[in-house]
């Protein structure tokens, strides 16, 4: 009877269902999105227990953990993050084993990926890997 009213009424919630997809997209590329990490669900985490929280493993240890077990396709060993403030920015850093990113499946934007040689003792160069995000 009102084509003008339904019409209306057709764009109004035509606009709304699109501004509500529209709104879902941004919201979740910034908030829902994957990290880039190759087969998240296959990553287990070793930890050793101590007197005062998680203790680290030697580096003796740790190499006999990844040369010596079949179970796990890599080993990475990770030293807990420091944090620091430089300039007012809080960052964050955490040593890590050369074989981290290609354990993770993950390559660098610029650069190149951090290697085996340069966590071995008596490596030429100290080598660092810098991320954008925090």
């Amino acid at each position: 009877r009102a084509p003008l009213a339904a019409l209306t009424i057709v764009a109004t919630l035509a606009l709304g269902l699109a501004l509500v997809g529209a709104v879902f997209a941004v919201d979740s590329m910034i908030f829902l999105h994957d990290d880039a990490v190759r087969a998240p669900g296959e990553l287990f985490a070793l930890e050793r227990e101590g007197p005062h929280g998680g203790e680290a493993f030697t580096r003796l240890e740790y190499e006999a953990i990844r040369d010596e077990t079949s179970v796990f396709t890599d080993v990475v060993a990770v030293l807990q993050p420091v944090i620091t403030h430089i300039e007012g920015r809080r960052l964050s850093s955490a040593l890590v084993t050369g074989n981290f990113f290609h354990a993770l499946g993950v390559s660098p934007v610029l650069g190149r990926s951090l290697t085996p040689q340069d966590d071995e003792p008596g490596a030429a160069r100290p080598v660092i890997a810098l991320s954008h995000r925090g």
